[in-house]
């Protein structure tokens, strides 16, 4: 196959794939008759399951498997019903019906065992073979009964002869006369020989006297008298014949005198033996009356002559002439011309041949003569070229003389000789033979004959390629028209016509692109009006780039909207809004002219996008569009007079500008929306800092804080980062067209209006035009050396799409930075002024909003990358201190506990502890304190989702890590179903977190690196809740309103505990309280290493008395809750560097304690922290404890749901 050559295997096999894939279309057939099924192999057979429908019961194979003979074929008639089953019942066409119906049955074998053919002495001759077949090779054949026949003629003659050449040649001298006298057999007499070099051998030495034919070329024919000749003599077997003494001897047949001679049976040895037999069964079975078996005198053949003799199936004689005389058989020459036609449908030519040279037939003898020269053309086509195209055309002439045209044409046609097989197919073969004819002249590559044909016979598909193949375009579409008006074309089905019209639209595209490539446009368009249809010769035109063509195409049909379609990229305005008028689409002329006015204002006179720029139409053009507005609705009116508001370069207030926004949204004017909201930016970024809104709170609604702020023509931060966000949303969707430029979308058409692009289709590819070659976009990107076609500059889709990536990305990133500025100038005065510290923080909040948003942007421009982080960055770290102050009343006012509760604060928190913590594996000490302190500070369900983080990464900090493990599952806790409390803390886990806790920081505050790792106001804030933690597990505790205010915060103002069982709090917690008082007591004595420890924290010295202050409250507050540790405290008191420090009103306040009266304590200490703005909280958790009335305290008792707003309103 790889060499082009085929056998018959690979055809059947390929007939297999083409039935499986395609399906048999033609007529199936409701019975099949198969005879000699025995020269057929399994895979032959099996083709016939795609012919009948009627598988059960619709097949009939008959055979004889004793005559396969043929290569490759060898089995039994069991085998062909296991065949039967396996391909046509489980593998037809109908495979489920059958496999699930009842009916279908296997028929058994039927024998044919009366032989009304042959008489008995032949038949018991033929036995004898099949007898050995049994015993030798079972399974080579189906065992059957004998056949019987009616008839008795003479038994079968075995002749020996000792010169065999010699005395065969004898029996066609005639009788007396001398050997060169010669007569023949009749058409009824055969001479069977092994093979064709025997058959040769005596066709030399008898001439045309007698039929001679090889064993397989008899397969099918039967004669009157056979004679076999020399055919056990010449077999391959020699003396291997002895095995059927083991035949005979197991039959009991053999004479004790040849016992010796035995050979036994070997399967592998023996293996020719079934093929030697199941032939030697064919020649025996091909004679109806007379046969004789002519052989050699020598002994290895002479074990099976012992058999037959032992059997008396034949008869032994001698060679002489009276048996000569009997054997001669003369014919008329009817029989002759009967049995050569017999032949010729055989294929066997040479032999008919002679038959009709012996019936007198010169028409069938050249006939035969035609055909054997065909055959042998064929036969060595493959090795020998030149010899068989050689006689292919004597062949032809042959056919020619004898008037057989279509055989004659074949033979030119396969010896390449294409243009005279499809002369003779045109001239002699009539209009049958014209497709045939065309298919000629097209291999020799006569294409116009070959489309004459075709055309002829109304075969104009072919007819079509023919023309397409040698260009012949005037011709093609000649006969293109005349298909078309052709009655009967219109018949077809319509797949045909599928077919056939996109030939004839290839071979009309191939002409219209020639003539174009000439430069002959009329003739070009001549050809594409024959398209066949109008989409088609559009599409044709718009990839050729014949834009002007294409425009007065659509003009002549009276397609003005798609004329109109195609002006517009051709670039001329004012036609389009001509052509659109006429189309009666007054809208799309008019959008058409706003659209226009739009570019024109951004890019002329090398506008950077952010200043609108004058030209001389600019009025007359908006008129125009408010003229065609008119027509279409008072709706669309109203847009467009909208539009022609925003293209003004007159100055408006901002209450303006801001109606024009909220109109281009509600009339959802992209450009409107898009310019409006520039505007207004600009005017935030030229607003002057002082003139900002100041001491507002963080906006929930920022578009309705922006509508009420602009309405009164002012600013403010929150109106800056609405009309920010608005802005890079709009730019967000640009970019959203640009990763996929072919989408077609509002914001896409915005993107090219603006960039002054127009998009084109020019031989089926994308080319975008930039009518302003010194456009400030594209002179800012990568490609500002792009080589400008004549006013225009040209980009391939992705040019286009990476300069305005560009383009857009640094407008968006360079707009942000001046948000990222003006915000950065506002602080800053905020802090100069001395602004509340909540408007601070609004003011970080939305620099951190802002920063962080073009970090994560897959937008932001490289070139701004460092300058935003280092935006991030400030707004961050100030953003923490702000919103976590080291005075902590500072935090305590209800604006700021406001603010923390907000969504905005808590994302921010969230994004700080992320970038601190996301891209570290392992964490320092001095990370995990401050960002433990972090999780303690923010909402319990926040500090879940960061413990988590953080106890990763916590490994190489043991004590750190339980602390954290133990805090994660307090935070995790949830309220029992049907219980009051909404947390619901179990003692131990509650003692186990105090204990972790305590352990973790004594370890930090007594390591060499607590002051470089810790600030001192990170450890206050852990020391006020390890204290906090302490009290909580007494009926009640006292504190102050900042560390309960957090303590709230933290536990998202739904502060209510559990009972549990009490314990002696102070013996358990003895350890914790004694750390407390040692590190106040130790900072406090150590001034001037307190003060290093606040520098080396990069923290102002100013700092330091508030750290004598919280450090006293603490002790203050241990004293109170523990009452203890008094005598400290006056020690302290006394020590004048310790109380200098200190307000002098709550020195003198203190200094009123007397221990062990404590409801005259409480009352000193609520007056003394009231001194220093920071009240003291008497926090009740049991029902049943101490009470107390102290009018200078807040009261809050954990038994009580009192609510975030009411919690709020008491400690605010």
């Amino acid at each position: 196959m790889e060499n082009g050559e085929y056998d018959l295997a690979d055809l059947v096999s390929d007939l297999h794939h083409r039935l499986r894939e395609n399906k048999y279309e033609g007529d199936k057939l409701d019975f099949v008759y198969i005879d000699e099924v025995q020269d057929l192999t399994m895979s032959q057979i099996s083709l016939f399951k795609y012919l009948c429908r009627n598988v059960d019961a619709g097949f009939v194979f008959s055979g004889d498997t004793a005559q396969t003979i043929a290569r490759g074929v060898d089995f039994r008639f069991e085998d062909i019903r296991s065949l039967f089953y396996e391909e046509f019942v489980m593998k037809s066409s109908c495979e489920e019906a059958y496999r699930t119906s009842k009916h279908v049955k296997i028929a058994d074998n039927f024998q044919l065992s009366q032989n009304f053919r042959t008489h008995a002495g032949v038949l018991k001759l033929a036995q004898s073979v099949i007898d050995l077949l049994y015993y030798f090779f079972p399974q080579s054949i189906d065992v059957l009964n004998p056949e019987t026949s009616l008839i008795h003629e003479k038994t079968p003659v075995l002749i020996e002869s000792e010169n065999i050449e010699k005395d065969f040649t004898k029996m066609f001298e005639a009788f007396g006369g001398s050997g060169n006298n010669l007569t023949g057999f009749g058409a009824e007499q055969v001479v069977l020989v092994r093979d064709e070099n025997i058959k040769n051998k005596i066709l030399n030495s008898i001439g045309k006297h007698a039929l001679v034919l090889t064993i397989m070329e008899c397969k099918g024919l039967e004669f009157q008298d056979v004679l076999l000749y020399n055919l056990l003599g010449s077999s391959p077997l020699k003396n291997q014949w002895r095995v059927i003494y083991e035949y005979m001897q197991e039959r009991n047949l053999l004479d004790p005198d040849s016992a010796k001679s035995i050979q036994i049976f070997n399967q592998a040895k023996h293996k020719l033996l079934c093929f030697e037999l199941k032939q030697l069964y064919v020649a025996i079975t091909r004679t109806r009356q007379r046969l004789w078996i002519f052989e050699t005198m020598e002994e290895h053949h002479k074990p099976l002559f012992d058999y037959w003799k032992k059997l008396k199936v034949v008869q032994v004689g001698d060679f002489h002439e009276l048996h000569v005389k009997d054997i001669q058989v003369t014919s008329c020459k009817e029989d002759w011309e009967s049995r050569g036609v017999k032949l010729f449908h055989e294929c066997n030519y040479e032999s008919a041949k002679m038959c009709f040279q012996r019936a007198g037939n010169t028409v069938w003898e050249e006939l035969a003569e035609a055909a054997s020269l065909r055959a042998s053309a064929q036969h060595i086509s493959s090795s020998d070229t030149k010899k068989a195209h050689i006689y292919l055309k004597k062949a032809a002439k042959l056919y020619i003389s004898i008037g057989k045209f279509e055989l004659a044409a074949q033979c030119y046609y396969e010896s390449n000789e294409y243009e005279e097989a499809g002369t003779i197919y045109l001239e002699k073969c009539g209009d049958s033979r014209l497709e045939e004819a065309g298919e000629c002249f097209t291999r020799a590559r006569s294409y116009k004959l070959a489309a004459d044909a075709y055309a002829k016979g109304k075969l104009y598909s072919n007819c079509i390629d023919a023309c397409i193949q040698g260009k012949l375009f005037d011709e093609g579409l000649k006969y293109i028209l005349l298909r078309r008006k052709d009655a009967t074309e219109s018949k077809k089905t319509k797949k045909y016509i599928r077919e056939i019209e996109a030939k004839e639209q290839e071979l009309l595209e191939g002409a219209a692109r020639s003539y174009k490539n000439l430069k002959d446009n009329n003739k070009m368009m001549k050809f594409v009006k024959a398209f066949c249809s109008k989409d088609l010769a559009r599409s044709f035109l718009r990839n050729e780039n014949l834009l002007d063509q294409l425009l007065k195409l659509e003009c002549e049909w009276g397609c003005f909207l798609n004329a109109a379609s195609v002006a517009k990229q051709i670039g001329n305005l004012m036609l389009e809004v001509e052509l659109l008028e006429k189309a009666g689409h007054f809208r799309e002329a008019s959008l058409a002219i706003l659209l226009h006015v739009f570019a024109k204002s951004f890019l002329a006179g090398g506008s950077n996008g952010w200043t609108m720029v004058k030209f001389a139409e600019k009025q007359e053009l908006l008129d125009k569009a408010k003229a065609l507005a008119k027509k279409v609705s008072p709706f669309f009116f109203e847009f467009v007079c909208l539009e022609e508001n925003i293209f003004s370069e007159k100055e408006v207030p901002l209450s303006n500008l801001m109606q024009l926004f909220s109109d281009s949204v509600r009339l959802q004017s992209v450009r409107g929306e898009f310019l409006c909201s520039l505007k207004i930016l600009t005017v935030h970024f030229d607003f002057v800092c002082s003139k900002y809104l100041q001491n507002h709170d963080l906006s929930a609604d920022l578009k309705t804080h922006a509508e009420g702020v602009l309405s009164m023509n002012q600013v403010s931060v929150d109106t800056l980062v609405y009309f920010w966000n608005i802005w890079k949303q709009n730019i967000g969707k640009v970019f959203g067209y640009l990763s996929c430029p072919e989408n077609q979308s509002v914001w896409g058409e915005f993107c090219l209006s603006y960039l002054g692009v127009r998009k084109q289709f020019q031989k089926k590819k994308v080319t975008y035009i930039l009518h302003c070659s010194d456009a400030y976009w594209i002179s800012k990107s990568d490609y500002p050396n792009l080589r400008p076609k004549g006013k225009s500059v040209n980009l391939n889709p992705d040019q286009f799409a990476n300069a305005a990536r560009n383009y857009w990305s640094s407008e968006m990133t360079s707009a942000g930075i001046k948000v990222l500025e003006k915000l950065r100038s506002l602080y800053e005065l905020s802090t100069k002024e001395s602004l509340a510290i909540h408007h601070k923080s609004i003011i970080l909040i939305r620099m951190f909003e802002v920063a962080n948003s073009l970090i994560k942007s897959k937008f932001m421009h490289h070139e701004y990358m460092l300058k935003v982080k280092d935006y991030l960055e400030l707004s961050g770290d100030r953003l923490f201190r702000t919103i976590f102050p080291l005075d902590l009343r500072n935090s305590s006012t209800k604006n700021m506990v406001n603010l923390r509760g907000r969504g905005e604060v808590k994302n921010a928190v969230r994004e700080i502890f992320n970038r601190n913590i996301s891209s570290k594996s392992h964490l320092s000490l001095g990370e995990i304190v401050n960002l433990v302190m972090m999780v303690m500070r923010v909402s319990r369900k926040l500090g879940g989702e960061l413990c988590q983080q953080i106890s990763e990464r916590s490994k190489n900090h043991p004590l750190w890590r339980s602390c954290i493990v133990s805090l994660e599952e307090n935070l995790r806790l949830e309220s029992k179903p049907g219980s009051s409390s909404a947390i619901s803390l179990h003692p131990r886990k509650h003692v186990s977190l105090v204990e972790n806790f305590h352990k973790a920081l004594r370890n930090t505050y007594f390591s060499d690196l607590i002051t470089e790792s810790v600030s001192p106001g990170c450890l206050m804030y852990l020391v006020e809740r390890l204290l906090l933690l302490v009290f909580y597990s007494q009926g009640y505790f006292f504190s102050t309103k900042s560390t309960f205010l957090e303590w709230l915060i933290h536990e998202d103002w739904n502060p209510k505990i559990s009972r549990r069982a009490a314990f002696d709090w102070q013996s358990r917690f003895v350890t914790v309280l004694d750390l407390v008082a040692g590190i106040v007591e130790e900072l406090l004595c150590n001034e001037q290493d307190a003060i290093k420890w606040i520098q080396s924290s990069k923290i102002s010295s100013e700092f330091h008395p508030v750290l004598v202050l919280r450090l006293f409250t603490v002790l203050c507050l241990l004293c109170l809750n523990s009452r203890k540790y008094f005598e400290l405290l006056f020690k302290l008191l006394e020590n004048k560097e310790i109380s200098s420090k200190l307000p002098q009103q709550f020195c003198r306040t203190i200094q009123r304690l007397k221990p062990g009266y404590l409801n005259a304590n409480v009352n000193v200490f609520a007056e003394a922290f009231g001194k220093i703005g920071n009240p003291l909280v008497i926090v009740r958790s049991r029902k049943k404890c101490l009470n107390f009335e102290c009018q200078n305290a807040i009261f809050v008792d954990l038994n009580v749901d009192y609510g975030r707003d009411k919690l709020m309103s008491i400690m605010l």
